[in-house]
């Protein structure tokens, strides 16, 4: 059974390898949309679900396709990928000793057989992050890992030493709920009657 990730995030190839599954890339040509009318919830599963959906219209084989859309969401705000120092240092600033939430939208559409079903998801964390000198965000942003990281930093990578604390999906701040993941796919294996794990 073909398991096809809808991302290039290199993140999210490290969760689906830790869970010991076959899998290719195939990332999405989908541009993650903002919408302020909508609930952040909605938001990252809507990315999700247009991620998975133009991957999964790409062949007609049998096929399971993984799409997946992190936000960071603060003081009523989604905080986008800064593309440049100046944002990602604006960022840095606002969140600096405050509470943030990082949501994970996760959709996966499954084709087996002619049977085809869509299943959602959305989970999340809280992250409480250090108050931050300036010269400690300069430093951090000197390392290039905020740019284009939601929210302006990566809880995995160099920038977990500015955070105090997490509460909630770890993996939902990294970019991929593995509990929600798992979950899911077992549930797959249920509906289609296929084996995909080890």
């Amino acid at each position: 059974m073909k398991i096809i990730l809808a991302s290039s995030s290199p993140r999210r190839k490290e969760i689906l390898k830790s869970m010991n599954i076959d899998f290719e890339v195939i990332p999405s040509n989908v541009v993650e949309e903002l919408n302020d009318t909508c609930d952040v919830k909605q938001n990252v599963l809507k990315n999700a679900q247009n991620k998975a959906g133009d991957v999964f219209q790409s062949n007609n084989n049998d096929r399971i396709v993984i799409g997946a859309d992190t936000v960071v969401y603060f003081n009523n705000q989604i905080l986008g990928k800064p593309k440049t120092c100046k944002k990602a240092k604006e960022l840095l600033q606002k969140l600096s000793g405050n509470q943030c939430v990082a949501y994970t939208g996760m959709c996966i559409i499954a084709k087996i057989k002619e049977k085809q079903k869509i299943y959602n998801d959305v989970s999340w964390c809280k992250i409480l992050i250090k108050e931050l000198t300036n010269k400690e965000i300069q430093d951090y942003i000197n390392t290039n890992e905020p740019l284009d990281k939601a929210g302006g930093f990566a809880i995995q990578g160099i920038g977990s030493r500015y955070i105090q604390s997490i509460n909630g999906d770890f993996y939902s701040g990294v970019g991929l709920s593995i509990s929600n993941l798992y979950d899911t796919l077992k549930m797959i294996q249920q509906d289609f009657d296929i084996e995909m794990f080890q």
